[in-house]
C-alpha cells in the first residue's frame, strides 16, 4: 500500500471514531428531568447541557401558550396608576392593592416568563462556557422566586385567566414547585460542578 493511500485510510478511521463519539453523546437525550433526578447527565458535555435547556424551554413554552398578553387596556390603566403612584399621589395601601392586581401579576409573570425564555436561549447560543453559566444563574434566579410564582399563578387561576392546576397539560402542573425545583436543579447539577472544575484548575499548582 502506498503511502498517500494508507494516509487516506487513516484519516477516514480518524473521521469515523470523531463520529462515532459524537453519535454516542447524542445517542442519549438529557432532559430538564435531569434537573431533578440526574441519572446519566455529563455536566461537562455542551450537548447535554443544550439539551436540558431545550427540554426546560419547550416545559415552559406549554404555560406561555396559556397565557394571553394582558389587555392593552388595562395595561395603560395600570401604567397611569404606576404614574400617578410614583409622582406621590396615594398611599402603601394603594400600592400594595396596585400590586396585588390581576393586571400587575399578569403582566409581572408574562414577563417573567419571557425572560427565563431569552436566558435558555442565551445557554444554548453561549460559544464560551463562562457566559454559558452566567445565563443558567440568570435562569435559576428567576426560576427560583416561589412566592412571586405562586402569588402571580394564584391570582390567575382566580381571575379566570389560567386553568386550574388540574386541568393544566400534565408537564406544567404545579409550576411554581417545580420551577423552583428546576432553579434547585441548576444550582446543584449545572452551575457548581463548574465552579468546582475552575476552583480546581485555579488552584492546582
Amino acid at each position: 500500500m502506498n503511502a498517500p493511500t494508507a494516509r487516506a485510510r487513516h484519516l477516514c478511521m480518524v473521521a469515523l471514531t470523531i463520529c462515532a463519539a459524537i453519535a454516542a453523546e447524542n445517542a442519549w437525550t438529557a432532559s430538564a428531568w435531569d434537573l431533578i433526578a440526574p441519572s446519566e447527565l455529563n455536566a461537562e458535555s455542551k450537548v447535554h447541557r443544550d439539551a436540558v435547556a431545550q427540554d426546560l424551554k419547550q416545559r415552559l413554552s406549554l404555560l406561555i401558550d396559556l397565557l394571553s398578553e394582558p389587555n392593552p387596556q388595562e395595561l395603560q390603566r395600570l401604567e397611569r396608576d404606576e404614574l400617578r403612584l410614583a409622582s406621590g399621589s396615594g398611599d402603601a395601601r394603594d400600592k400594595t392593592a396596585l400590586q396585588l392586581s390581576v393586571t400587575y401579576q399578569h403582566r409581572g409573570l408574562v414577563l417573567r416568563m419571557r425572560a427565563i425564555e431569552r436566558s435558555l436561549d442565551c445557554v444554548v447560543e453561549s460559544k464560551q462556557i463562562a457566559t454559558e453559566m452566567y445565563c443558567w444563574a440568570q435562569t435559576s434566579l428567576l426560576l427560583g422566586d416561589e412566592e412571586s410564582l405562586r402569588l402571580a399563578l394564584g391570582t390567575l387561576r382566580s381571575a379566570k385567566r389560567l386553568p386550574s392546576n388540574k386541568d393544566l397539560p400534565a408537564l406544567v402542573r404545579s409550576p411554581e414547585v417545580w420551577y423552583t425545583t428546576y432553579a434547585r436543579g441548576i444550582l446543584e447539577f449545572i452551575i457548581t460542578p463548574y465552579l468546582e472544575r475552575v476552583a480546581a484548575t485555579q488552584n492546582a499548582p
